[in-house]
Formats: C-alpha cells, sequence, structure tokens
C-alpha cells in the first residue's frame, strides 16, 4: 500500500501514570484560549525589496492538561492549544515573490513531548511534527496560499500547565522581471512532448472499419504524465479511498477548473490499428498450445469456486453459434495453463524471421507491416544491463519506439480449436511448463515456479491471468481467456461472487461480448448505480479501448506516485530491523511469560534476504533494485563500508557503515492498551528507569528504549478499532527518524538515503491501515517520496522466523523463545525482502500497475476543454496488475524491466531538467539580492551549458533514447549548479562513490530497425 499520509484516531481517552484524564469529546469544553494572542496575520511585507524579508508571527501558550493523542480529540486549551493565523497576501503572491514559510514551538520542560500540526481552513492537514526527545518542534510550510490556517500544540505527555513559545515565519523576496529566468515547467513540457507511436493489434480476429472507428474514439490522443503526491496538489472528488472497496474501474474527476500536478511530459499518440494475418495468429497460437499444462488447478480456491458459478450462470454464450464442435466446459473447476513467458519470448525472437515480413496488415491503410513492429530495435532481455558484462551506454532493448497492445481472440476462429481445448476454460501463467506440467517447485530447483517468495521460496507467481506483459515493450490481452475474480469489482470482496466479467463495470470472455445482450449496449442501462464515474459503453470496443488506456495510464506511459527525484548516484537502503517489545515473550522471574507480551519471538534476520558484501554474486533486494536504475550504486549489505567523497572537491572524507541493523526493542516508559472504549497508555512495569543505549560500529548510537517509547506513541494515534486489531501511525515514527537521523538513516551529501523500517509488530498490529498493510512508501514534510515502513505481526508472518519454541529442560534466563508452535496464519505469511523492493519502486517515484497515476478522459459538452483529451480523473483498474512489474499486487514479481526503466528514465530527464531552471532561479535570486538589476556573467555562462545540454537532453527523449537523454539532462543540472566540466571530470557513465561528481560521456543509441534474419533476444 502506499499513499495514506494521515489517519485521525476516533473516540480516543489517554492514561497516563497512575491517573486517567478523560478527554471529553471536541466542543463539549468551554475552556478559553491559551495562546497569546490567539490570532495573528502575516502579509505581504510593506515595502518590497529585492532582497529578503522575514516576517514573524509570535505568541505564547499554556497547556492545562495532558493526554491527547491526536488533534482531533484534543480539547483546546485543555490538552491542546492553537493559533489562529490569518495569511493576507495577494493570491498572485508567489508568481512575484519567492521564499516559504515555517513554522515552530519551543519549549524547556524537558521531560514534556508536545507535537505540532498545521491545518488549512477546510481541516486538512498541511504539515506536522510529532517527534520525541526534544524540546522544540518545527515544520516547513512551503508556498502557502493566502488563507487561514491552524497552527496547533498538542500535549502528548507534559506535567500539567506547560508552556511553550509558538511563531510563524514568511520569509519572502521580490522577483525583478529581468531577474526571473525565462523557462519553467510549462515551457519544459512543450519541449518534452512526444510524438509516440501505439499500436493495437487484434490476432484470431479482424474488426471491421465500423469497429475500428468505434476502438479509436475511445483511445486518447494525449496524456500528460501526474504526480499523485505533490503538496498543495488538488485532489480528485468520488470515492477513492479505503472506504471504496477498491473498487475495480472507478473513477474520481477533479472539480472544473482544477488539473493535477503535471510531472513536465507529455505524449501524444499516434494510433494504428493491425489485425495480425492468419498465418501469425496461427504460428502464435501454436506455440501456447506448445506450453499448455492441461487440467490444472488455481492456487487460490476461490478462483475455482467463483470460476465454476461463472460457467453455471455465462457458460451457455459459448455455445452459441457453434457447430460440429462441444464448447461446453467438461470441469470447470480445471483449467490449461499457459506459459506466458514462452509466448512473449517466441513473439521476440521471431519478430525478425523474413516468413513475417507481412505479420500484421494496417486496417486503414490496409499496407502490409512486419512483426519488427512490435519492437524495432535490436537487443536483448537484459533489466540488470550486465549480461554481456555491465554496459551503462546501451538500453539492452534498445531506445523505445512506442507500445503495442495485443488483442488474441483464442475462441471465435473455429481453427483455434487446435490450440485451446473448446471443452475446458484456459488462462495465463508465470509458471514455467515443462513437457506439459507444471512441477511444483522453483526453477532453480527444477521445477516451473519462476515467481517465488523470496524469503520463504514459496509459489508467489500468477496462475489465473487473461493478460500479460512489460518484460517488453508490449502487452497481450486474450479475449477467450477465462475470468478471474483477481480482477473483481469490489477487490477486497474477492471470493464473493465477483469477477473480472461483471457487469456493468467488467471486461468479460469474447463469448459474452459477441453473444450476452447486456453486453451489446451502448450506453450502459443508467438504471445502473454500481457503475462509479466510467463512462465507457458496455460494448466490446469502447471496453478493448479502455484496457488500452489503463496500459497506458498505468505501465506504459504511466504517471507517478511522486516526483521521480534523482537522489544522486549512489543509493543507500539504510534499512533496520526491529521487534516491538510486546511481540516478544519477556523473562520474569526466570521464566517466559506472554499475557500482555507475544508468544512468539522472531528473528528478522530470516525475513529480509540481503547478502553479504563479500558474496561475488547476489540475488537479493539490492540486485533487484539496482534492475530499476542499473546506473546507480544501491548499497546497504551485510559488512559493507563505503568510502564517502566531498561532492565539492573530489578529495575522500572518510567512510559510512551502510550495513542492516538489527535490535530487539526494549521495555518502554509506557505501553499503549486499546478496546472499543478507546486507547489507554500504561506504565511498563518491566522498565528498568535507564534508557538502552545500541552503539554502532561507526561510534553513532541510537536510543533503543526511545524508539519503543516512539512506537507505543504511534500505536495511540493510530486508526483507532475495537480490539488491539489496530494501525500505527506512520508520520510520528518518521519525524522521529528525522530528528535523530544519525546512525539510523545518515544524510550525507552525495548520497540518496532511503530510510527503510522493518518492524515485527505484537499482535495484529500494522502500518498506517488495520489489517492489509504491508508495507508503506511515506512521503516527507516536503510532500516527496522520504523512505519506506514494513512490517509483519503475529498474524501474518513466515513461520520459519520464529525462534524454537520454550524448553524448561534446555531453555536459560533470556534465551530467545516462543512459547507456541506457529499459527495457520503465519504459515502463509512472509518477510520483508518483496515488500521492500515494491516499497522502494514508490520511494524512486513509481505507482502501482492499478493506481496512484491519474487518467484522462475526454471532456463532456459543456466544459470548456469539451472534446478533447484534458478532463484527468484518479481511480483504479486492476487490468494491469497482472504484468512483469515489482509494484504488482498479484505476485511476487522481480526484478524490474524495460517498461519501469523508460518511466524512470523519462522522469529523470524532466526532474534534472528542473532541478537545472531551480539552480539558475536560485542563482538569479542571490544576485538580486546583492542588488544587482541584470543578471552578471556567472549566470550567462551557467544557463548557457544548461541550454546546450538540454537541448541534447530534448532531443533523445524525442527519439526515445532515455537513457542517453537523462545522461544529457544530468549534465544539464550540473552545470546549472556551476560545476566545472573539465577532460578529467567528463566520463563514460559508469558506477561511481558516494559524492563523487563527473560529466557523462554523452552517445545515443542508433534508432535504426532491425534487418531480416538477425537472431536478437
Amino acid at each position: 500500500m502506499f499513499w495514506i499520509q494521515r489517519r485521525v484516531a476516533l473516540g480516543a481517552s489517554l492514561a497516563l501514570g497512575a491517573a486517567l484524564l478523560l478527554v471529553p469529546a471536541a466542543g463539549t469544553h468551554d475552556a478559553a484560549r491559551a495562546a497569546d494572542p490567539g490570532e495573528s496575520t502575516l502579509g505581504a511585507p510593506p515595502s518590497d525589496s529585492a532582497t529578503p524579508v522575514t516576517q514573524r508571527a509570535t505568541w505564547t501558550g499554556t497547556i492545562a492538561g495532558t493526554g491527547a493523542v491526536d488533534p482531533s480529540v484534543c480539547v483546546d486549551g485543555v490538552t491542546c492549544d492553537s493559533e489562529t493565523l490569518h495569511l493576507t497576501i495577494p493570491a498572485d503572491f508567489w508568481k512575484t515573490h519567492s521564499g516559504s514559510l515555517a513554522a515552530k514551538i519551543a519549549w524547556t520542560d524537558a521531560t514534556a513531548d508536545l507535537d505540532l500540526y498545521v491545518y488549512d481552513a477546510g481541516g486538512a492537514l498541511v504539515a506536522q511534527s510529532a517527534t520525541s526527545g526534544s524540546t522544540s518542534e518545527e515544520v516547513t510550510l512551503g508556498q502557502l496560499a493566502p488563507g487561514d490556517y491552524t497552527v496547533t500544540a498538542l500535549s502528548f505527555t507534559a506535567p500539567p500547565a506547560t508552556s511553550y513559545d509558538g511563531s510563524v515565519s514568511l520569509t519572502s523576496q521580490q522577483l525583478v522581471k529581468a531577474m526571473t529566468l525565462p523557462e519553467d515547467r510549462d515551457t519544459l513540457m512543450d519541449e518534452l512532448t512526444v510524438r509516440y507511436p501505439l499500436r493495437i493489434v487484434f490476432v484470431g480476429r479482424r474488426p471491421s472499419a465500423e469497429q475500428v472507428a468505434e476502438l479509436k474514439k475511445w483511445v486518447p490522443t494525449q496524456y500528460q504524465p501526474t504526480v499523485a503526491n505533490v503538496a498543495g496538489a488538488p485532489s480528485p472528488d468520488g470515492v477513492l479511498g479505503t472506504t471504496s472497496g477498491l473498487l475495480n474501474w472507478n473513477r474520481g474527476a477533479f472539480a472544473p477548473g482544477q488539473d493535477p500536478a503535471f510531472l513536465g511530459t507529455r505524449f501524444r499518440y499516434d494510433v494504428h490499428v493491425y489485425s495480425a494475418t492468419k498465418a501469425y495468429s496461427q504460428a502464435l497460437f501454436a506455440v501456447a498450445k506448445s506450453h499448455t499444462a492441461q487440467d490444472q488447478t488455481f492456487h487460490d480456491p476461490t478462483m475455482t469456486t467463483q470460476l465454476v458459478k461463472y460457467d453455471q450462470s455465462f457458460g451457455k454464450y459459448r455455445l452459441v453459434g457453434k457447430q460440429g464442435t462441444d464448447y461446453q466446459v467438461s470441469d470447470p473447476s480445471k483449467v490449461d495453463m499457459v506459459d506466458a513467458y514462452a509466448v512473449e519470448d517466441w513473439m521476440w525472437r521471431s519478430r525478425t524471421q523474413k516468413q513475417w515480413r507481412c505479420a500484421f496488415v494496417d486496417l486503414e491503410t490496409k499496407k502490409c507491416a512486419s512483426a519488427r513492429i512490435l519492437q524495432d530495435t535490436p537487443g536483448y532481455h537484459d533489466p540488470f544491463y550486465d549480461r554481456k558484462g555491465l554496459d551503462l551506454d546501451r538500453m539492452p532493448e534498445g531506445v523505445n519506439k512506442g507500445t503495442t497492445y495485443l488483442f488474441l481472440d483464442t475462441f471465435t476462429p473455429a481453427w483455434t480449436a487446435q490450440d485451446f481445448r473448446p471443452n475446458a476454460y484456459h488462462t495465463w501463467t508465470t509458471d514455467k511448463v515443462v513437457k506439459g506440467q507444471i512441477i511444483a517447485k522453483p526453477v532453480a530447483d527444477g521445477g516451473s515456479w519462476r515467481v517465488t517468495d523470496p524469503d520463504t521460496g514459496d509459489w508467489a507467481g500468477v496462475d489465473f491471468a487473461r493478460t500479460w506483459g512489460g518484460r517488453y515493450r508490449w502487452h497481450f490481452f486474450d479475449l477467450g481467456a477465462a475470468p478471474n475474480n483477481y480482477e473483481s469489482a469490489a477487490w477486497l470482496g474477492k471470493g464473493v461472487d465477483a469477477m473480472s466479467s461483471d457487469f456493468p463495470m467488467g471486461d468479460p470472455p469474447v463469448w459474452q461480448y459477441d453473444n450476452d445482450p447486456q453486453w451489446q449496449q451502448d450506453p450502459c442501462p443508467a438504471s445502473v448505480n454500481s457503475y462509479v464515474g466510467d463512462p465507457t459503453p458496455c460494448t466490446m470496443m469502447p471496453r478493448l479501448a479502455r484496457d488500452v488506456s489503463y496500459g497506458l495510464f498505468f505501465r506504459s506511459t504511466a504517471g507517478y506516485l511522486y516526483r521521480p527525484i534523482p537522489q544522486g548516484d549512489v543509493y543507500w537502503l539504510a534499512t533496520t530491523n526491529f521487534t516491538d517489545f510486546y511481540s516478544r515473550p519477556q523473562w520474569v522471574n526466570g521464566v517466559p511469560v506472554s499475557g500482555p507480551y507475544g508468544s512468539w519471538w522472531t528473528d528478522p534476520s530470516k525475513l529480509y534476504k540481503i547478502d553479504s558484501v563479500k558474496a561475488r554474486t547476489h540475488d537479493d533486494t539490492l540486485r533487484w533494485l539496482s534492475s530499476a536504475m542499473p546506473y546507480v550504486r544501491w548499497v546497504g549489505r551485510k559488512g559493507e563500508v563505503i568510502p564517502l567523497y566531498d561532492p565539492r572537491t573530489g578529495k575522500k572524507t572518510g567512510t559510512l557503515d551502510t550495513s542492516p541493523k538489527y535490535a530487539d526493542l526494549p521495555a518502554p516508559e509506557y505501553h499503549v492498551h486499546q478496546g472499543a472504549a478507546g486507547v489507554d497508555l500504561v506504565p511498563e512495569p518491566l522498565y528498568g528507569g535507564q534508557h538502552v543505549i545500541k552503539h554502532n560500529a561507526d561510534g553513532s548510537t541510537i536510543d533503543l528504549t526511545e524508539f519503543q517509547n516512539q512506537i507505543e506513541k504511534a500505536k495511540a494515534s493510530g486508526l483507532t478499532g475495537a480490539t488491539y486489531d489496530d494501525s500505527v501511525n506512520t508520520d510520528i515514527v518518521r519525524d522521529y527518524i528525522d530528528a535523530h537521523r544519525r546512525g539510523m538513516a545518515d544524510v550525507v551529501p552525495g548520497l540518496g538515503t532511503v530510510p527503510s523500517l522493518n518492524m515485527t509488530f505484537e499482535k495484529a498490529y500494522t502500518w498506517a491501515l488495520p489489517a492489509i498493510v504491508g508495507g508503506i512508501a511515506l512521503a516527507g514534510a516536503d510532500g516527496n517520496a522520504w523512505g519506506v515502513f514494513n512490517n509483519v505481526n503475529d498474524r501474518f508472518k513466515a513461520c520459519s522466523a520464529n525462534y524454537p519454541v520454550y524448553d524448561p529442560t534446555r531453555n536459560k534466563d533470556g534465551d530467545k523463545v516462543s512459547l507456541l508452535p506457529c499459527t495457520p496464519t503465519q504459515e502463509s505469511g512472509t518477510g520483508f525482502s518483496y515488500t521492500i523492493e515494491h516499497e522502494a519502486a514508490h520511494n524512486l517515484g513509481l505507482s502501482h500497475p492499478h493506481d496512484g497515476s491519474y487518467g484522462v478522459e475526454r471532456c463532456p459538452d459543456g466544459d470548456p476543454n469539451a472534446g478533447r483529451w484534458a478532463c484527468y480523473w484518479a481511480g483504479l483498474g486492476w487490468v494491469m496488475d497482472i504484468s512483469a512489474a515489482p509494484t504488482t499486487y498479484a505476485m511476487d514479481y522481480r526484478p524490474y524491466e524495460v517498461e519501469d526503466q523508460d518511466q524512470l528514465q523519462r522522469g529523470h530527464v524532466a526532474e534534472y531538467l528542473l532541478a537545472g531552471q531551480e539552480a539558475l532561479s536560485r542563482l538569479l535570486a542571490s544576485e538580486s539580492a546583492a542588488g544587482r538589476t541584470t543578471p552578471d556573467q556567472r549566470f550567462v555562462r551557467r544557463y548557457a551549458a544548461f541550454k546546450a545540454a538540454k537541448a541534447v537532453a530534448v532531443r533523445l527523449f524525442r527519439r526515445g533514447d532515455y537513457l542517453h537523454a537523462e545522461y544529457a539532462a544530468r549534465n544539464a543540472a550540473l552545470a546549472a549548479r556551476g560545476v566545472p566540466q573539465t577532460a578529467a571530470t567528463t566520463i563514460s557513465p559508469r558506477l561511481v562513490q558516494a559524492g563523487q561528481v563527473f560529466y557523462w560521456r554523452i552517445d545515443p543509441q542508433s534508432t535504426a530497425g532491425l534487418t531480416y534474419g538477425r537472431r536478437d533476444g
């Protein structure tokens, strides 16, 4: 899961020490405000200045009580104190000024723990700081819009009548027109606009001219990739939260006149529709037949149950118009499974064979097209860039020449019966079919399982697919495959009479499109009220166009979850593995006990697959992450100490131990108890009065007791449930780590630090959301990607990580033991390794294949953009989740493939160029502050170098050479910062060390097409 940024605790009460302070519901207490004054105003400076001007609003406050876990349940003047800020700057202030706002609270009593929250007039959280162990909290507010804001100081734990000082500062500087950069994100988008080839190919089916026109009517002609999580960006309307049950195909539109945040790139699709020749169709289907395992059973029994029910209701439509062959499925509890990898590999290898010079026919121009159009570039499949030795100067699969979506009709033509049994359903699988069989063990052990859980070795693939793609730059949809309940309308309701074919939101097999009257309605019936926001008619061609559109929005040219900001040439996965004190049995008087403590002691080293740095080859989390950006060095293996260099001088400054850290957290000062009535904090009797400090090899320390205190605080501020099955507030723990980076996730110049906290929680606690979250990618205070949190708990974790059950004849006081054997729910549990890879992908900016990116539709009549593809929406569509992506929910896929690599390279091009613009703007602002009214020669030189490198990046971007476009954009960003370029600092791309700064030599990749007879792949 990813983008839950804030939760609200409802009906909470808090007990602290021996006294219980019950907090009345908000609005029932008449206590006066303690803030003095209770309101402040900040506006534009009295007189504009080309030099920075800082204005401050200050106040003092006293909080009478204590024990508030969240501002939503605090009582102003009792357990929290609020200041109203009137920000009266003009609406266009930030167009004519640079600068930002910040808020701070500070107090003197070191035993107090106050937290800071800032809300806008609508009650939405703007920023927060809720750490512990300090006497101040501070947040950066950025460039706030004018309006009223509430600054709240909350007393989590503090003596009665604790006083504090509060302030909000507004720093601004007038922009002089002559000292303003003559380009911005909008001009960059114009430059990074691509004419993108989009090919739609029908195999085994030839649509009519009318059907082609109907299909193209619903395929977008343009798309601007979006960024979902940007501070201050508009949010879409509609049912998009967790209460929707994760509704498939739902859409929530943006308010009229509002747009999402755009990255700064644009695609204009050049759409061509083809039909494969009968010879090519028969050859492809014959390959599928030769890689089919018959009479298989799904791993998920609910899938079998649902398919049987589907057959009872809709199997009759398979028989319409069929003569001479029995199309009645004889046993719907069994399916034939087709090896998806084998078929797409054949498509790759065969695309240059001479017999396929005319594999496809353009249905509008009637011209032949070679199978090469699937991907008309020389190359081979190599997501790590190292199959022929690490080569960071070549994309193994070649430059991007567009995307192909294929629709396979494996049912309608009579001749398909020779390849796909007409009396059996079939699906596609990630498993390797070996001589017509699926062997139930990993491929490495001579079996069929290509996709396994990296921590347990269990099967973790897909066997129910009707779609596949992503290892190359294409996807296929099988119109004759069985439906599945993974793509059901309400995803959380899987197994309860729900299928991908459900009317009216679904996407049924071809026999329903052709023969079922309910799937021949345009528009869908107005009486259908469960169809949330999707205008697509209930007919085949518009629904296939919807499949293509979601493929574009979520995979091939997708938007981003977070801004894909490059963090340098070296990334550190700063992994900390902690067990919650209450997740383990505790030794009391020489005996291990559970009760208020846990029943299982967990070994986190068995939940995280990471190699020793000394290993000659690697198959671990960092290896998989390296495939996302092969030109980036990932560090953080066991025993890995890296050199550090000064980015300014290039000299070595020291080393950093990046090894994963492990600890069993000690007893905290207090413990959270939750129940239907609320939340209590009570003293922990096993707390010994002294904090336990972990001393790292590099001399840094971690206060383990304070960290467990913070975990308890975060439990108290999660989503309150009726029992212990509850969530843990991620923002509170993030704030603590930010305030105590040293020793856990150090911030070092030239090193992209990605904090990764792996927690073993008590009972069924989870990060962010009750029950379902195994990991979450977090935003920082600035709204950009920050790091990842992952968890297992008593209900869900790999049994292999539990220590053996206590044996009084063998174990002694203090031994790591469990008190119970593994439970059934734990038996299906997993570890952290795949979750980290998945969540780290979000940290890089990648969205899910099912959501996190926004889509676009043609604006309706009456809209200012009526008829144009300019109305954006947020929503969910599971169809693309069954693709080769580590961010899918469908399986534990690894590594990253060419689509994600393209996506990150495109994003990095835009972000590097935006960073260059920002650096140049800062330079102009500093010159303006120094009294200049025209740019000096330093700016002129930097801007000229920036534009020269940018021109190269733009040219390569437009031709699909995203790798070298990124390298050129990186050079542009360095030039904008004033980094000198010399022969010694210009090298061919290679892996470098943290802090080393080089310009890359640009050697563009050829865009020449393939020749017949070439054997690539």
